[in-house]
C-alpha cells in the first residue's frame, strides 16, 4: 500500500478539510455563545440554556391533583359569561401575579371524586409532560405518589400557561339555544370526534384560522348542514373560548374557525387538542416559588470550571500525544458543541439530572479518546507508515468502542422508558452523548488524524504521537 507521506508533499485536500472544520467549529461556537436565527428558528445561547435551568435560577411551581370522576347528571349547560377561558392572557409573561394565587382551581364540573387507576394516572403524567415540553423545555414534571403531579417552571416560563396545559383539555362544540335558561346547550362535536388541529395562514389577508380535522366526515357534514348560518360555541373544559358561525357545509372533514386572530391562542389550543384530553380529572393548586439550590452565580462557576477542565485536558493531550493530542482535543471540543446544539435544538435546558448525564458522557468520551491514542502510540513505529498505523488502530479498536457506546445508548433508552418524565433529561443526555462519541471518535478524530499527516503538519511519529511505545 502506497503511503502519501513518502512524497513529502503537503496534501491540499486535507489542509482544506482542516480549515473548513475550524470554520464550521467557529460558526457553531458563535451559535452557542451569541445565538442566531435561521429560517425563523432561534438557537438558544449557552448562557440562556444554563440560566433557563430551574436548578440554576429557580422559578415557580404548582401541584396537580389527579382523580377519576363520576360526571354529574347534567353537565351540558353552557358556562356563564364570566367563566370564559382567556387563553390569550395565558401567553403573557407576568408570572408575578400568579404567585399571589393561593386558592385551588378545579377545571372540571362538580363531581364525586374517586381515585384514578394507575394506567390513567401515568398516562395523564405523560400527556401533561408532552404538552408542557412543546411549550417550553424549561419545565419539570414529576409524579408524586399515585395521585399528584408536581410541575416546576423556570422564571422565563409563564406559569399560567403551564396550568392551562394541566387541565383535562376536553374540547366541545355546543349549539346556542335561544333561551339558555330553559333549554340546555347540546354537545354536537367533542374531542373524541377530532383527529387533529392546526393553524391555517392566509398570505393575502395575513390572518390565521384555527383548523380542525375530524375523524368522521359524514358526521361533520351532518352537523354543518344542520347548523348552516348558525352559531356554535367552542368550549374548553366547559369554559367558552369563542363563538363561531358555520358559513359552509363541510364534506371533507375540515372545519375552519376564522374568529381567532391571535396565533398564540391557536398554538395553545392546537397543542391541547393534538395531545388529546386527559383520561382523568385534574385540579391545580396555587403557585409557590422555587429557589435555586446552586446559587445565583452558578452559570459563571460552570463556565470557569469547564474552562479549567478543558485547559488541563489540552495540556495533558499535548504533552503526551503531540499533534494527535491537539486533533483529539479539537474533536472533544466539537463533541461538546454538537452535543450542546442538538440538546438545545431538541428543546431541552440544563438541570441537575442533565448535568450528571453530560458529565458522565464527557468522561466516557475522554476515556475512549485516550484508549485510541494509547493504541495508536503503540502502533506508530514507522515514520513512513503513519496512515497505516491509524487504519490499523481503528480496525483493532472499533468493535470495543462501538459495543461500549451502543451499550450506553441502550442504558439511556431503558432509563427513558422506565424512569418516565422525571428522567427524560438524563436519559437524553446519555444517549446523545454516546451517539456524539461514536460520530466524533470514529469519524471526526480519524479524519483529523489523517488530515494533519497528509497536510504535512506532522511528518514523523514523534511529531504526530510523541515518544514511541505507548503510555
Amino acid at each position: 500500500m502506497n503511503e502519501k507521506m513518502k512524497s513529502g508533499k503537503r496534501n491540499k485536500g486535507s489542509l482544506i478539510f482542516l480549515i473548513i472544520f475550524v470554520l464550521i467549529f467557529l460558526i457553531f461556537s458563535f451559535f452557542a455563545l451569541k445565538g442566531a436565527t435561521i429560517y425563523g428558528y432561534r438557537f438558544l445561547t449557552f448562557k440562556e440554556a444554563i440560566y433557563a435551568g430551574i436548578e440554576f435560577k429557580g422559578g415557580l411551581g404548582f401541584n396537580v391533583h389527579v382523580s377519576a370522576t363520576v360526571p354529574p347528571q347534567d353537565n351540558s349547560t353552557t358556562a356563564p359569561d364570566n367563566s370564559t377561558t382567556d387563553t390569550t392572557a395565558a401567553t403573557t409573561t407576568d408570572t408575578t401575579a400568579a404567585t399571589t394565587t393561593d386558592t385551588t382551581s378545579v377545571n372540571t364540573t362538580q363531581a364525586i371524586e374517586i381515585k384514578a387507576n394507575s394506567n390513567d394516572f401515568y398516562k395523564t403524567v405523560d400527556i401533561i409532560n408532552s404538552r408542557l415540553k412543546k411549550y417550553s423545555s424549561n419545565i419539570n414534571v414529576m409524579a408524586v405518589g399515585d395521585s399528584d403531579i408536581r410541575i416546576e417552571a423556570g422564571k422565563t416560563v409563564d406559569v399560567n400557561t403551564c396550568r392551562l396545559f394541566s387541565t383535562v383539555g376536553l374540547v366541545e362544540f355546543k349549539d346556542v339555544p335561544a333561551d339558555a335558561t330553559t333549554t340546555p346547550a347540546k354537545v354536537v362535536l367533542n374531542s373524541d370526534d377530532i383527529k387533529s388541529c392546526g393553524a391555517l395562514y392566509n398570505r393575502q389577508s395575513r390572518t390565521y384560522t384555527l383548523q380542525f380535522l375530524f375523524k368522521d366526515k359524514a358526521k361533520l357534514k351532518s352537523v354543518t348542514t344542520e347548523y348552516l348560518n348558525k352559531s356554535l360555541n367552542l368550549l374548553l373544559d366547559n369554559n367558552q373560548v369563542i363563538e363561531t358561525t358555520i358559513n359552509a357545509i363541510s364534506d371533507n372533514g375540515i372545519l375552519n374557525v376564522s374568529e381567532f386572530t391571535n396565533v398564540n391562542q391557536i398554538n395553545l389550543l392546537s397543542v391541547i387538542v393534538n395531545d388529546g384530553k386527559l383520561p382523568a380529572s385534574t385540579a391545580y393548586s396555587g403557585v409557590f416559588p422555587i429557589y435555586s439550590p446552586f446559587g445565583a452565580d452558578i452559570g459563571i462557576k460552570i463556565i470557569v470550571a469547564t474552562s479549567i477542565i478543558l485547559l488541563l485536558v489540552l495540556i495533558i493531550l499535548l504533552v503526551l500525544f503531540k499533534a494527535s493530542g491537539i486533533m483529539t482535543f479539537m474533536s472533544i471540543a466539537a463533541w461538546g458543541w454538537i452535543w450542546l446544539l442538538i440538546f438545545i435544538t431538541l428543546g431541552e435546558t440544563f438541570n441537575l439530572p442533565v448535568m450528571i448525564g453530560a458529565i458522565s458522557s464527557f468522561f466516557a468520551l475522554l476515556i475512549t479518546s485516550i484508549y485510541i491514542l494509547n493504541n495508536l502510540k503503540k502502533a506508530c513505529v514507522d515514520d513512513s507508515k503513519i496512515i497505516n498505523s491509524i487504519d490499523h488502530t481503528y480496525s483493532s479498536t472499533s468493535k470495543q468502542i462501538i459495543f461500549a457506546n451502543v451499550g450506553l445508548i441502550f442504558v439511556g433508552i431503558i432509563v427513558f422508558l422506565v424512569g418516565g418524565a422525571s428522567y427524560d433529561g438524563i436519559s437524553l443526555a446519555i444517549m446523545l452523548g454516546s451517539a456524539c462519541t461514536l460520530l466524533c471518535v470514529m469519524v471526526l478524530t480519524r479524519l483529523l488524524f489523517k488530515s494533519v499527516v497528509n497536510s504535512g503538519l506532522a511528518k514523523d511519529c514523534k511529531t504526530f504521537i510523541g515518544t514511541k511505545g505507548g503510555m
